[in-house]
């Protein structure tokens, strides 16, 4: 959002449901970020050498409209004289500045997962906070792991948050804002603590589940359970839930991607799905052939639909008409009456994993189909397909 502000508009504005940029029109790059907890802070958000870049101002509860805009001219002036405040690497930043001043707005606005980065980079390292980067060592995240570990975090939970912070110094380094990663030569923990067993379906617990689900629309026409829509629709599904599922086991899609797909997205005519790179995980767009029982619950959902466009939501919230959040009552409560336990949604993009190499699909294709970047990730599904194995080394038979 960029307007003229003013002082005025500012103390109108509320409290926004995420972190949100308001930019002035009078002062390029000025911008005040928002935070859901009330928080504004004033950036100058300015490029140099072809390379953009973040500068915080500071609180917008002590620094005025005026005297931000005025801190701005200054700095866009040094600028215009060939000099960037920013560009010779402080070698006694702090890590928390390093976050706030610069990773932060950066990758909120050009990561979709951006907040939750911030989130761990603080709920794991706040400690080392105030260090000056340059004094953070390898010996340091090695101690900080092991009392992790100690405090009953696994190993593939450390390296996650330790992947979270090698990222953010690699992209300082790329800045110029500090010389080098002082934890560049850290190794990643042996993950054998990790290894959760691959949770999926069975033939007859998905049959307790379809069961379940249909049991469930029943009680819904009835008026015994609520629904996720004003009132049941009138079609093949009572609401949301049903469809949701049916195309989580034939398609493999995280939820994520579910609830942010489109109609714009589906292809009934080829029996397609585009999975776009602002809803995928691996911020890649990403294409996937639909089979007969995924179509067919596009199409019938869509019958049971008003009037829609190609931008809408397929599956939005009955309540605000954006993003579905979560359907964790009624799932949990049809996994209970199913007699199912120990299994997530996202488990239901295991079972259509392990069904396909169980079915006797090759992993790279799997792999595709999942949209992993890495094979590594799919061999996970490897130990469900022996008959594969055997059919291989019975080829030296011949």
């Amino acid at each position: 959002m960029k307007e003229k502000l003013t002082q005025t508009i500012l103390n109108s504005l509320p409290n926004p449901s995420k972190r949100t940029f308001v930019r002035d029109s009078v002062i390029p790059g000025l911008t005040l970020r928002l935070s859901p907890s009330g928080g504004r802070v004033w950036y100058l958000d300015y490029r140099n050498d072809g390379n953009r870049r973040w500068w915080k101002i500071g609180d917008a509860r002590y620094i005025s409209l005026s005297q931000a805009r005025n801190e701005a001219r200054a700095f866009l002036g040094l600028l215009a004289q060939g000099e960037d405040p920013l560009s010779t690497p402080d070698p006694t930043m702090t890590l928390k500045e390093l976050v706030d001043n610069y990773y932060a707005p950066w990758v909120v606005e050009h990561r979709k997962s951006g907040g939750e980065t911030i989130k761990g980079l603080e709920r794991y390292f706040s400690k080392f906070y105030e260090y000056a980067i340059d004094k953070i060592t390898v010996k340091d995240i090695e101690t900080w792991r092991t009392e992790q570990k100690q405090a009953g975090k696994k190993a593939a939970t450390c390296n996650r948050a330790s992947v979270y912070l090698k990222a953010m110094l690699n992209w300082a380094v790329r800045r110029d804002l500090i010389p080098n990663n002082p934890i560049a030569k850290l190794e990643p923990l042996k993950e054998v603590d990790s290894n959760r067993k691959v949770r999926y379906l069975t033939k007859g617990e998905n049959d307790l589940l379809m069961a379940a689900l249909i049991a469930r629309e029943n009680e819904i026409r009835k008026g015994l359970t609520c629904s996720y829509s004003s009132i049941p629709l009138d079609g093949e599904f009572a609401d949301h839930l049903r469809p949701m599922v049916l195309l989580s086991l034939n398609t493999g899609i995280r939820w994520g991607s579910l609830v942010q797909l489109k109609w714009g997205d589906i292809d009934l005519t080829n029996r397609s799905m585009t999975l776009r790179a602002d809803s995928a995980k691996s911020e890649k767009q990403i294409f996937l052939p639909l089979n007969k029982t995924a179509t067919e619950t596009f199409r019938l959902w869509k019958e049971e639909l008003p009037l829609i466009a190609d931008q809408d939501l397929i599956f939005p919230s009955p309540k605000s008409g954006g993003v579905l959040f979560n359907v964790n009552k009624a799932w949990y409560a049809v996994l209970k009456k199913a007699g199912i336990t120990d299994f997530r949604w996202h488990d239901m993009r295991h079972t259509f994993a392990s069904n396909l190499v169980m079915s006797g699909v090759d992993l790279n294709t799997v792999r595709e189909l999942l949209g992993h970047a890495d094979l590594k990730m799919t061999l996970r599904y490897a130990h469900l397909a022996p008959k594969v194995k055997m059919s291989a080394v019975e080829m030296l038979d011949r």
